[in-house]
């Protein structure tokens, strides 16, 4: 089925495919190419993120996949029942060549956003609202359905043991919402001038394997158009600290952390401002309200079970999620006397041996 859709759409002959994490990695005639599945909601923003993926391209950004439009007016492809969009790989070659060795991944990424703070997004519509302000924007609808979710389980006679800890724990992390969203608030009438300031290319949620490796040798260097969007780079570095932090295989989480951030901070330090909506990022819980959605949208009974033992596990452990936000304010000590800070993070205050 793919061989044939290569062919009628684009003439490529395929030679050879393998899968790269959800992605098809196609060799052909010598070149290579990358199938990935879209929805409608990512088609929607595809034309925004091959504009990036062009701007990237100008400013020596290496190892960007181009678009491929296929023959006709359609952007997409389908296969096995969905639509998919291609994109040609950077030769190897090339992306080897222009890998830094021993280059960090918080250097690389700061260097990456460097190349897109001049970036202006083409969709007008969408940068009314950009950066920390549509983050706030966004988080506050999805809070209010959150909300309202939750208003209806209390009201529910029949309630399973993970709905009873879902309606105990949600209290405690409204509460980090608002907190964060609180803080937002204030930047934006305190620091306005600065709102615009930092905003970027950035990724939807960026960690370890958002840049992608077709080959172990190589170091992840594909950067795919479909993961980018427009937003102030602290999405970024926020999104890698969580997913450090949350990683139950990352037993030296906080050294990762630490290590990471003094890579970005060598080559772009963050101000005050950045310090902030990095703190208050942190603390919107993302990572909460994605299981608990996944957990009430799956029916399968399996699949529940499953997401049931990570949620719990998750929501049992929320004291260790606050260490994050410790450590930034021990890594950052200005936070504490700003007045954009929680009360409650400076009625406790950070020692060193915390983290030893």
């Amino acid at each position: 089925m793919l061989d044939r859709q290569l062919f009628d759409h684009f003439r490529i002959y395929l030679d050879d495919v393998l899968y790269v994490g959800d992605d098809l990695y196609v060799l052909a005639n010598g070149e290579e190419y990358l199938v990935r599945t879209v929805d409608d909601r990512a088609l929607e923003q595809l034309n925004e993120q091959v504009n990036m993926a062009n701007w990237l391209t100008s400013y020596s950004e290496h190892g960007v996949a181009q678009f491929i439009k296929p023959e006709g007016k359609k952007r997409t492809i389908s296969i096995d029942g969905g639509e998919a969009v291609l994109f040609q790989l950077e030769k190897q070659q090339h992306r080897l060549a222009h890998s830094v060795t021993g280059e960090k991944v918080g250097a690389k990424l700061a260097k990456f956003h460097e190349k897109g703070l001049y970036y202006t997004p083409q969709q007008t519509k969408r940068s009314v609202s950009s950066g920390a302000i549509a983050w706030k924007e966004r988080w506050e609808r999805r809070l209010n359905q959150l909300e309202n979710w939750y208003v209806r389980m209390r009201q529910e006679s029949y309630k399973t043991p993970f709905d009873e800890l879902f309606l105990v724990t949600f209290p405690y992390y409204i509460g980090l919402c608002e907190n964060a969203i609180q803080m937002i608030t204030d930047l934006m009438i305190d620091k306005e001038e600065h709102l615009s300031k930092g905003n970027t290319i950035c990724h939807r949620r960026f960690h370890d394997c958002t840049w992608l490796t077709v080959r172990e040798q190589e170091p992840s260097s594909i950067k795919v158009p479909t993961d980018f969007m427009y937003d102030h780079y602290t999405r970024d570095i926020t999104e890698y600290v969580r997913s450090v932090w949350t990683n139950e295989q990352s037993p030296n989480s906080l050294q990762t952390i630490e290590a990471f951030l003094n890579d970005y901070e060598s080559y772009h330090p963050l101000s005050l401002f950045d310090q902030t909506l990095l703190l208050a990022r942190s603390m919107f819980p993302i990572h909460y309200f994605e299981e608990i959605e996944t957990y009430y949208q799956t029916v399968h009974s399996e699949e529940r079970n499953q997401l049931s033992e990570r949620c719990t596990a998750l929501l049992k452990n929320s004291a260790e999620y606050e260490k994050l936000f410790t450590y930034l304010t021990y890594r950052y000590p200005q936070l504490l006397e700003s007045k954009h800070c929680p009360l409650w993070f400076q009625a406790y205050p950070v020692k060193h041996s915390s983290y030893g």
